[in-house]
């Protein structure tokens, strides 16, 4: 199974995610430029119009609490992504992957770039974990997960171990070729006997 982003709207204490109906998104298509609403068959579809390949692509296949789409399209296709935060920014939503990491947050905008490293990673839980502290401040909140990452990566200094498989390696035909030798030598002296 592939990996996928959400778009997605969460309660103010975000422990519920806030259902986007299907009226929602159609409204949206005459709001956001470049977006229509499809059906096919049972897979409603939120498409952009791609003027490089004239034809429209799917952006987000709608889902009953908001829509997904695959990450490889989020992250390397250029109007995918694009239009993904136009909408995330219309529905005053998130952007988050599989595991709850978020790309996108309403009223402070890209928080996480696959390409730029923007900020550190920031999951839902974290961010609930620190609204307590930060309030509904989300630059807040980035900076302490910044300074919390920074501080964790300049205390804790990673020592790499020895590269000892070289040396065993090594040890290992010291004795393995003069073993062979050896061994050459006796079959060879036993055959000389028979």
């Amino acid at each position: 199974m592939s990996y996928e982003i959400h778009i997605g709207r969460f309660s103010e204490d975000l422990e519920e995610e806030v259902s986007i109906v299907t009226k929602e998104w159609i409204e949206s298509t005459e709001i956001i430029e470049d977006i229509q609403y499809n059906q096919l068959g049972h897979q409603e579809l939120i498409e952009a119009f791609s003027e490089q390949l004239n034809k429209w692509i799917p952006i987000f296949w709608l889902t009953k609490r908001g829509g997904s789409m695959r990450a490889s399209a989020f992250f390397n296709n250029p109007i995918c992504y694009e239009k993904a935060i136009e909408i995330a920014q219309h529905f005053q939503a998130f952007i988050y992957g599989d595991e709850g990491e978020i790309y996108f947050l309403p009223e402070y905008g890209i928080v996480y770039d696959d390409v730029e490293k923007i900020n550190p990673s920031i999951t839902l839980d974290e961010l609930i974990k620190y609204r307590d502290v930060c309030g509904n401040d989300y630059q807040k909140i980035i900076d302490v997960l910044e300074s919390r990452t920074l501080t964790h990566s300049a205390s804790t200094e990673v020592k790499r171990p020895k590269n000892k498989t070289k040396l065993n390696t090594q040890t290992f035909w010291i004795f393995f070729i003069p073993f062979l030798f050896i061994l050459y030598l006796f079959f060879r002296l036993i055959k000389l006997f028979l």
